[in-house]
């Protein structure tokens, strides 16, 4: 049954009580209408009273006037009478206005009488129209003023006996209405007087029942209960506390135990845990805390670290947290609690929900295993670094004899090309020496025991050969590597080559390294007393952000820069310290997207021995001379190079325009000398340019010098009429040489500066489709050997595109590639080619295993080759395709080349590593750092497939992996990716291994190399 409620009975007596007010108030109301009105009708007869006799008034005046007028005859006594009758209106309106309808009739009666009484008797009195005597006059005026004064009266005694009324019922309303208030009141308080006794029996008193059991409740006596008596919401309050009551003991009980789980945990964490309050009272610590803070057994909550601590320990506790309270910020220390024990402290505030901190909490961890840790690694990592900075020089020892070989090589009788090999080799060797001394270096600065060497060296020279050695990574990415060194940039100077080589060398590498197209350029000046050096590249930029951190040890621009570019972050703060040694400094600026300039600063002293600046002999004082380049930025570098008193210098940007300017210089008989242009040119290349000259009989006198990326192109050169070909980026000298040579002076104080232009075999444009970098370097460097024009693509959409843009002879085709793989990129060229010749393709593939050669045949190739690619199969492939072979370059390239007996045996294939280092001396040590950079991307790569079980992925990676090992000669290496490829899995055990083996392979192919060198 659904308790009564009170809401019914309180909602009566209060409907009750409303009533009978309004009731008394409507009374009340209408009693003081009734006054109001009485009250009004009384004051408007006092109104009409006063203006009765202000107009009884006003007829006596008349009257009194025209009575002396008519007795004396003297206008004075007209006063009062035209007074009155100035203000006659005035009063009958007044009158007029102050009736009501029980006087209207007897207010219109006297107006009418008033008015006849001036028109008919004063007015013609007084203006003499009417002829009377003054007797008559006089008594015929009093009896009209007797009449009007009589009804005067009647109307004063109407208005007085309403007075009499209206007073009456006045104060009979009075009375009624204090009647009316008195019996209201009275029923009001009765109604709650009632209204009370009921709501304390039954709102009040079980009200008070259960505040009392919810004091008893606050004191902690969970089993207090409410008797639930009582009517509607009442009872529902009682069974609602009762209810409230019951969930507090469990919540309480919950708590409780939680409590204990808490306190268990708390008491048997590492962590030390203590709270205490905005006064440093502790509110709660843990056994921890008291173990470590020596307080076992003390009573430590509500008391202060100054009552725990000694004096200068609670000061430090306070200064922290007070720092905690005034930041509402977390604080990180560490605190010696002697010479054997430390702790690492984090104190943060608590939080009230107003925002306030209310509270500080600690949690501390012993750090005193790990400061020892911490200790002994930073000892034996200086142990280390003093270890490797003191074996730096047996480490360069033999690797100085090898360049120092070089060098004593470039002394003798050479021939050019052999003395391009030979510089080469010494740039090369000079680089190996760079790589091995930024470990060292590294390992110096830590020891801070490094130090400049300081002697007289040719700083333009040093400059040209860090660029030369850089410039073939550079062209082979297709990228324009310049070199721009002032006039009044002194050529012998004395400082450190070395280190500034260094510095150049990473400068230069990171630039080309980050540059997909456009170009590098080194801009060499003088600046208050310094050298500076400016390597500016259209790369792809830093951004603000990532320049702060940029020379910084083992730091990149971002995680990305390392997953796609590589390298260890080392080389910018070697920079940064070896700049500051030789007394400058290192800065970048940088647009993303746009490129970067890095600048560095050295001071170099002058030579303590000054050597004669170097002549070009039987250079001609004056000549004219014409500079073709589609690239500004090199025509500002040669007409600069060019310039000197006696020579005219012209530059322009394009083939047909250099046609024009010969032209038009040999009709004004003053025709170029000599023609320097660039060998690649939108439109007209430079072979084009040059045979054009040559068709013309009064331009073919000119002689012609070329500069070119690429050494491929000698036979078409020499057939174009070339005198002289040199390889970007240009030397000044080498430049001059080469205008010597080309206007019929050759230089004799150098061998063959530039490079002479002998025969060649093939000359084909072929293209090589490969996405593995070793690989690209060495099939590119096999085919340049043996004369061909070789250009890489990365994957089979690149090579679509630059089939697109201009023919080749001939394309080799790796099989496996990302994006769009060799068979893919077979189907979509042969789709296009739909009767048109059909373009050699020829299949690179490290599968080797039965069916591919089949497979790569019906995907529309014509040949296949197995990786790693052996010189006599390559040449027998060149053979097939066109029709006649090298002849002495395959016999040189095959002749005494051991072959292993199981090339799986060992690490590394020594047949394979003999081959490189007799046939590619020149890139042998960039393959071998290229396969360094380039593995471990792939070995992440292998590890990301295999752990998210990815089988293709697996597949995909192990099969780079083994085609870059196979070109290199890591042969074991190529067995274990091998191995993984096949299977399509590769567990945690494999992939440690490929680590390990990786580790070994890299170390025996420099010992490999380092040990041929010496």
């Amino acid at each position: 049954m659904r308790p009564r409620s009170l809401r019914g009975p309180i909602l009566a007596a209060l409907g009750l009580i409303a009533i009978v007010v309004a009731g008394m108030f409507a009374l009340m109301f209408m009693s003081v209408r009734a006054l109001d009105t009485v009250s009004k009708a009384q004051r408007r007869t006092t109104a009409m009273t006063q203006a009765t006799f202000q107009l009884e008034r006003t007829a006596v005046d008349l009257e009194t006037g025209v009575r002396g007028y008519m007795l004396t005859d003297d206008v004075k006594f007209l006063e009062p009478y035209q007074h009155g009758r100035q203000l006659l209106a005035v009063r009958l309106d007044e009158l007029a206005r102050q009736s009501d309808p029980t006087t209207d009739k007897r207010v219109r009666s006297i107006t009418e009488h008033v008015n006849e009484y001036v028109s008919d008797y004063t007015e013609p009195l007084i203006s003499g129209t009417r002829e009377t005597s003054a007797s008559e006059a006089t008594a015929e005026g009093k009896e009209r003023l007797d009449a009007l004064r009589a009804e005067f009266a009647a109307l004063s005694n109407a208005q007085q006996s309403l007075t009499l009324d209206r007073r009456a019922r006045s104060q009979e309303l009075r009375e009624r209405m204090l009647l009316l208030g008195a019996a209201g009141a009275g029923l009001s308080v009765l109604l709650l007087v009632g209204l009370a006794y009921v709501l304390n029996r039954r709102v009040l008193v079980p009200v008070r029942r259960v505040r009392r059991a919810a004091e008893r409740l606050e004191h902690g006596q969970l089993d207090t209960r409410v008797e639930a008596s009582g009517a509607g919401e009442i009872g529902q309050l009682a069974q609602s506390f009762n209810a409230m009551a019951q969930a507090l003991s469990a919540r309480d009980e919950a708590l409780r135990v939680q409590s204990d789980r808490l306190h268990g945990i708390l008491n048997h964490t590492t962590t030390t845990i203590s709270v205490k309050d905005r006064d440093g009272r502790y509110l709660l610590v843990n056994e921890r805390w008291r173990e470590t803070m020596g307080q076992v057994g003390v009573d430590v909550i509500g008391r202060t670290d100054d009552e725990l601590f000694p004096p200068d320990v609670a000061a430090r506790i306070r200064v922290t947290d007070l720092d905690v309270l005034r930041t509402g910020e977390a604080h990180e220390h560490e605190r010696d609690l002697d010479s054997a024990r430390a702790v690492h402290l984090v104190k943060f505030p608590l939080i009230a929900e107003d925002g306030s901190v209310y509270a500080t909490g600690t949690m501390g961890t012993d750090v005193s295993e790990r400061r020892r840790a911490l200790a002994e690694a930073v000892d034996a990592s200086r142990s280390k670094s003093e270890f490797l900075a003191n074996m730096s020089h047996e480490i360069r020892t033999p690797l100085n004899g090898v360049i120092g070989m070089t060098e004593l090589l470039l002394g003798t009788e050479l021939a050019p090309q052999q003395r391009e090999y030979a510089q080469t080799a010494a740039s090369s060797g000079e680089a190996l020496l760079d790589v091995i001394n930024d470990i060292l270096d590294f390992s110096k600065i830590e020891a801070g025991k490094l130090e400049l060497d300081h002697h007289d060296f040719d700083l333009r020279e040093a400059v040209e050969d860090t660029c030369e050695m850089l410039a073939p990574q550079a062209h082979g990415k297709g990228l324009e590597l310049l070199t721009w060194i002032d006039d009044d940039v002194s050529a012998m100077v004395n400082g450190d080559r070395g280190r500034l080589r260094q510095v150049l060398t990473n400068l230069l590498s990171n630039a080309i390294k980050f540059t997909e197209t456009g170009e590098v350029t080194v801009r060499v000046t003088r600046q208050r007393g310094r050298v500076r050096f400016d390597v500016t590249d259209t790369g792809i930029g830093i951004s603000r952000k990532a320049i702060g951190k940029l020379f910084d040890s083992f730091a990149q621009a971002d995680t990305s820069t390392t997953r796609r570019y590589g390298g260890t972050g080392l080389g910018l703060a070697i920079s940064r310290q070896l700049a500051e040694l030789m007394g400058g400094a290192i800065d970048v600026t940088s647009v993303p997207g746009s490129g970067s300039t890095f600048t560095f600063t050295a001071v170099l002293a002058e030579p303590t021995m000054p050597r004669p600046a170097i002549r070009v002999r039987n250079l001609p004082d004056t000549f004219k001379v014409l500079v073709v380049d589609d690239n500004a930025t090199n025509r500002q570098i040669l007409e600069a190079y060019l310039a000197r008193p006696g020579v005219e210098c012209h530059s322009v940007d394009a083939g047909t325009a250099a046609l024009q300017a010969m032209h038009e210089a040999a009709r004004a008989g003053e025709p170029f000398e000599v023609v320097v242009l660039d060998g690649q040119m939108p439109g007209m290349d430079g072979i084009e340019l040059a045979k054009a000259i040559q068709l013309a009989p009064s331009l073919r006198d000119s002689g012609l010098v070329m500069l070119t990326s690429t050494t491929d192109r000698r036979r078409d050169a020499r057939e174009a009429g070339i005198a002289a070909y040199l390889q970007k980026p240009v030397r000044r000298e080498r430049l001059l040489e080469a205008v010597a040579e080309a206007l019929g002076a050759v230089p004799e104080h150098i061998a063959a500066p530039a490079t002479a232009l002998s025969p060649s075999a093939g000359g084909e444009a072929i293209l090589v489709v490969e996405d593995n970098a070793v690989n690209q370097r060495v099939i590119q460097a096999m085919l340049a050997k043996r004369g061909y024009e070789v250009e890489c693509a990365g994957n089979g959409r690149e090579a679509l595109t630059m089939l697109s843009v201009r023919p080749y002879a001939l394309v080799f085709m790796d099989c496996q590639m990302p994006e769009m793989d060799g068979y893919a990129a077979t189907a979509a060229i042969r789709s296009r080619e739909a009767g048109t010749r059909r373009l050699p393709i020829v299949a690179m593939t490290a599968h080797a295993m039965k069916g591919d050669r089949e497979r790569c045949l019906a995907a529309g190739m014509d040949d296949y080759l197995s990786k790693p690619l052996r010189p006599e199969e390559l040449d027998a492939a060149l053979e097939r395709v066109f029709g006649t072979g090298p002849g002495t370059v395959a016999e040189a390239d095959a002749a005494g080349v051991p072959v292993a007996a199981d090339p799986f045996d060992a690490l590394v294939d020594d047949a394979r590593m003999r081959v490189f280092r007799d046939d590619y001396p020149e890139i042998v040590d960039q393959l071998i750092e290229l396969f360094v950079d380039s593995t471990p991307p792939l070995l992440a790569e292998l590890r990301a497939g295999a752990t998210a079980g990815d089988g293709e992925a697996v597949r995909q990676s192990a099969h780079k992996l083994k085609g870059s090992c196979q070109n290199i000669g890591a042969a074991f290496m190529a067995q274990l990716a091998h191995d993984v490829e096949r299977a399509g899995v590769a567990a945690p055990a494999e992939l440690d291994a490929l680590d390990r083996v990786f580790a070994d392979t890299r170390d025996a192919l420099r010992a490999a190399l380092l040990e041929e060198a010496s």
